[in-house]
């Protein structure tokens, strides 16, 4: 709604004030209930400001590179989690291990407010002079034409978006119903995966540092390898081939976790699948935009974006308490929801190559013979 409303730029902004001030309050915080209300701050606006800056790149990225840096960002993540257990194996003191983590969110103001508004959601707003400035320094700045001349408007892309969408245009009509309730439970998968995987390192035999090192380096040449995929077999075999891979490898763990001399093996599969559902990750960011008009795709991101937290929020759970009552009944989890979540991806129309839609009624006959 944020994003919608009050535009990409400063939701990035809101959002990353309020996340510093939830950061600042876990690290001096002298209570734990203040610490946990600060970790609930960031929780929630984390999140937030990372889809609106997704958005923002999706929006002023042309068609041929939009997968490539919907993907592309993931792999600074992959590189900072790769830091963190290095980091933590060197600095055990609890408090001045957060700081490491916590005070450079300072330094993002600095990168935060070089960013500019999207177009698409200036012409949307009616404020079109904002927009095509904006569109003719990136020209200059590509080198790519000598910009939009005076006079230059969108009175096509205003009519078309001028009606604001809601969370009903995402269910209203039959196939923008069924191909979004598949993306709402790859979404939910991918993040139970993911996280399930991530937090609960932990279980897994050998040294705790040692395996989230390679639980978030397997995340490098995942991402390299879905940005080739994305542009050669399309969006839709990228993002449910990963999750089949990642629920193929989960699921295969199971008999090796029964017997404490395979352990090895199943830690084996286990970095397989965190490779299968990174790429996952960051295939269905561009996959769910392209999927969605204009008018409602930010809408779309915030509910997917819902419902991965939900099953973010159960993954430490599943790992845990499940864990203790059989080894093997999480990765079973992980494994089904992976295998039947990338099994119904199948099912959606492909978006590489196709001029995307602008309206809901575009959207309903996407991919339509």
């Amino acid at each position: 709604f944020s994003s919608q409303r009050f535009g990409r730029k400063r939701t990035v902004l809101l959002c990353h004030t309020i996340r510093c001030i939830g950061a600042y309050l876990c690290l001096y915080s002298p209570i734990y209930e203040l610490f946990a209300f600060g970790r609930v701050i960031m929780g929630i606006t984390s999140p937030n400001a990372t889809l609106s800056l997704y958005i923002i790149v999706a929006e002023v990225t042309s068609m041929e590179w939009r997968s490539t840096f919907g993907v592309l960002w993931n792999i600074f993540g992959a590189v900072g989690g790769m830091l963190i257990p290095w980091i933590a194996y060197f600095v055990r003191d609890h408090f001045y291990l957060m700081a490491i983590y916590m005070w450079p969110l300072f330094f993002y103001f600095a990168y935060a407010l070089l960013l500019d508004e999207s177009p698409r959601w200036l012409v949307s707003q009616g404020r079109e002079k904002e927009a095509i400035k904006i569109l003719n320094r990136i020209a200059k700045v590509n080198k790519a034409s000598e910009g939009l001349p005076e006079g230059s408007h969108f009175k096509e892309e205003q009519a078309k978006r001028q009606s604001r969408g809601s969370y009903l245009d995402l269910f209203r009509t039959p196939n923008m119903r069924k191909r979004n309730l598949i993306i709402l439970l790859e979404w939910f998968t991918i993040s139970l995966i993911y996280y399930g995987l991530a937090l609960n390192t932990g279980r897994l035999p050998g040294s705790i540092y040692l395996n989230s090192f390679l639980m978030s380096a397997v995340e490098l040449p995942a991402h390299i390898l879905v940005i080739f995929l994305l542009g050669r077999i399309g969006r839709k075999w990228t993002t449910g081939g990963a999750t089949l891979m990642a629920g193929i490898s989960t699921l295969i763990c199971v008999p090796f976790l029964m017997d404490s001399n395979l352990e090895d093996v199943a830690t084996a599969f286990s970095v397989v699948g965190k490779a299968g559902i990174s790429g996952a990750f960051g295939a269905v960011y561009v996959y769910t935009g392209e999927l969605n008009p204009t008018n409602i795709r930010n809408i779309a991101f915030g509910t997917a974006s819902m419902f991965a937290r939900i099953s973010g929020m159960a993954a430490p759970f599943i790992g845990g308490p499940l864990g203790d009552l059989w080894v093997g009944l999480p990765t079973l989890v992980f494994g089904i929801f992976g295998i039947v979540s990338g099994s119904l991806v199948l099912l959606l129309p492909e978006t590489f190559g196709q001029t995307l839609p602008e309206t809901v009624e575009e959207a309903e006959n996407f991919g339509k013979k």
